[in-house]
């Protein structure tokens, strides 16, 4: 065959493999290293193994405690409610002995035009109230949605 000179001799100077030539001779020292920091990572590692649980266990202590607090909270309610009752309950009972203690003076004292506007004034309070309060109950239970119609 005849050599052509333009494209040359096909000799290939290239390793088989491209890293073959670039691994670094394993040598006892590198071993020792690679098996110390493997050593190294695994202690920490188990560190944080320690430390995760150390955080579960707190936040399972304070779900513990939480659910406690709920537990005297609940108990308790009712125990407030109570005594918020009788005291809103008390109030309107002072509040309805002095209107009658009033009302009796001036019927003694023979006022009995103020006496009349007593009773008025009663009415018109009770009855705007008993009103007032339907009406708040009745937009709690029945919220009112809008809705829109189209026209077409």
């Amino acid at each position: 065959m005849p050599q052509n000179d333009k494209i040359g001799p096909t000799t290939n100077n290239r390793p088989s493999h491209p890293s073959a030539t670039n691994l670094p001779q394993l040598s006892g020292e590198i071993v020792r290293d690679f098996f110390t920091y493997q050593s190294q990572e695994f202690e920490l590692k188990k560190q944080e193994s320690v430390s995760r649980d150390k955080e579960l266990d707190r936040a399972h202590e304070i779900s513990l405690r939480t659910m406690d607090v709920q537990k005297e909270l609940l108990l308790k309610a009712p125990e407030h409610s109570f005594k918020h009752k009788c005291l809103f309950l008390t109030f309107i009972l002072i509040v309805l002995m002095i209107i009658a203690s009033v009302f009796i003076y001036c019927i003694y004292s023979g006022n009995k035009e103020v006496a009349m506007r007593i009773i008025e004034t009663i009415v018109i309070i009770v009855g705007s109230g008993g009103g007032g309060y339907a009406i708040g109950k009745g937009k709690k239970s029945n919220p009112k949605t809008e809705t829109a119609e189209v026209v077409e």
